[in-house]
């Protein structure tokens, strides 16, 4: 058997919106900071009506990367995350609990949230409006002809003429 085989993929990428103002926390010589990350899906239920369902998502960054961020991200932001899963095990009240954590490899920043403008992260999550749902392919109108662009030219690549002409 080839280890390349067998080997897994555990990868995970989020879009969302940060729930909470990120914790950042000693753990043991290194920083981690913790932050919770609300991502939205559509669907259609079975009366055919638009749905969506909120999941959140708990958000690791370890080191210098994570007191960075500490600094750059707040409740609201709308970022980018990819990373991988860790599940952790922990005993409370002597019963042994699991946790499941985004371990993030990559944080983007791509929206800064309004802060007067939204009193909670919950509400400036779930109260946008939806967007227009798709247009399906019967309802679609007429799309005008495609407009030819000018082929570019390789520089190396002998041109005609007329090519040259656009260049």
């Amino acid at each position: 058997m080839n280890f390349e085989m067998n080997r897994g993929i555990n990868k995970v990428i989020l879009l969302g919106n940060i729930g909470n103002d990120p914790e950042l926390r000693p753990a043991g010589e290194t920083m981690l900071l913790r932050m919770r990350v609300a991502t939205i899906s559509r669907y259609r239920n079975r009366q055919d009506v638009w749905q969506q369902r909120t999941e959140w998502h708990t958000v690791v960054v370890w080191g210098q990367r994570a007191e960075a961020l500490s600094r750059q991200l707040s409740r609201g932001d709308r970022v980018f995350i990819e990373g991988d899963l860790r599940t952790s095990s922990y005993e409370k009240d002597g019963i042994r609990r699991y946790a499941t954590d985004v371990r993030a490899r990559e944080v983007q920043l791509i929206s800064h949230s309004p802060r007067d403008s939204e009193p909670t992260a919950a509400a400036a999550i779930t109260e946008r409006p939806l967007p227009t749902p798709p247009v399906r392919a019967a309802q679609r109108p007429a799309m005008p002809p495609p407009t030819r662009l000018p082929q570019r030219i390789h520089p190396h690549r002998h041109a005609t003429p007329s090519q040259m002409s656009m260049m």
